[in-house]
């Protein structure tokens, strides 16, 4: 005697099989966005830095001569920039899928940033240099006396 067993086929299983798929896939997509969202947010706080560190060498440089400060912390985040873009081609080190990106997303911070928030700091500079500007006249009574 033969006996038949019907199965019906739950498709609930069905749900969790395709569930779980897209669950992974996402969360991968998930992973890589997030690891270069932060490469950019790394890149764009070193750009601030740099681009503040920049302004500052230019400014100890020219003094009071704004086009020339100006001008030197361009060139400073030119540099910047590319010294990030030549070392992300050259490198061949550890984890070169991760670094490479991270220098170039560094490099595009800079010169973005950098772009971006140079004149602001030429603005801050010049109302500086306002505010010191009654103070420049101010001299020691003792230069003055006979």
């Amino acid at each position: 005697m033969t006996r038949y067993v019907i199965r019906e086929e739950d498709e609930s299983s069905d749900v969790m099989v395709g569930t779980f798929i897209i669950t992974m896939i996402v969360t991968v997509i998930s992973f890589i966005a997030a690891v270069f969202i932060a490469f950019i947010a790394v890149g764009t706080i070193w750009g601030t830095f740099t681009s503040i560190k920049n302004y500052i060498s230019g400014v100890v440089a020219n003094g009071s001569r704004l086009g020339e400060a100006f001008s030197d912390a361009w060139n400073g985040n030119v540099d910047s920039m590319q010294y990030f873009f030549d070392t992300a081609r050259d490198y061949d080190h550890i984890l070169p899928t991760l670094v490479k990106p991270f220098l170039v997303m560094a490099g595009v911070g800079v010169i973005v940033v950098g772009t971006v928030l140079l004149p602001v700091w030429v603005i801050v500079h010049s109302v500086f240099l306002l505010l010191s500007l009654p103070f420049k006249g101010i001299r020691k009574k003792d230069e003055y006396s006979y």
